[in-house]
């Protein structure tokens, strides 16, 4: 698709004709050599309007980081984890759609984002009653605080 954009912006080839030679629709070839991007990024294909704000590998950090934090016995509730997005976001310089008043990411994105993260479940914490302080629990935390002071 590249060298086909190149050929018709150069002038080597006529929008019709490239579109009969590639079998690509006129409309798609149009409207790619017309794009203001260079030729590489106008030949990518992408799927829908919207980019996404994170990398696959940015992505999965953060699921990392949620996981770590949970496991500590510090679980994030829902508001939380669209919190840490945005500054996660505005940390690292990267172009969002977050709103910057609230500093929290949408709905809408939280719930992608925990949709291809099904490993993450967010919960409500819940109560401690004086049962739940028995000496296997105490232990456990304990345990983990040692490993958090390391």
């Amino acid at each position: 698709m590249a060298s086909v954009i190149r050929d018709v912006r150069s002038g080597t080839l006529k929008l019709k004709a490239a579109s009969l030679k590639y079998q690509v629709p006129a409309t798609t070839l149009y409207r790619r050599v017309k794009s203001e991007k260079n030729v590489n990024e106008a030949s990518s294909k992408s799927l829908g309007r919207f980019k996404s704000t994170f990398t696959y590998n940015q992505d999965i950090e953060l699921a990392e980081f949620i996981l770590e934090m949970e496991s500590r016995l510090f679980g994030l509730s829902f508001k939380e984890v669209g919190n840490l997005e945005h500054q996660c976001a505005i940390k690292n310089n990267i172009p969002n759609s977050f709103n910057h008043n609230t500093g929290l990411a949408e709905r809408g994105w939280v719930y992608k984002f925990l949709g291809r993260q099904k490993n993450i479940s967010l919960r409500l914490p819940e109560k401690t009653s004086a049962s739940a302080f028995n000496p296997t629990n105490v232990g456990n935390f304990f345990k983990l605080l040692g490993e958090f002071d390391r």
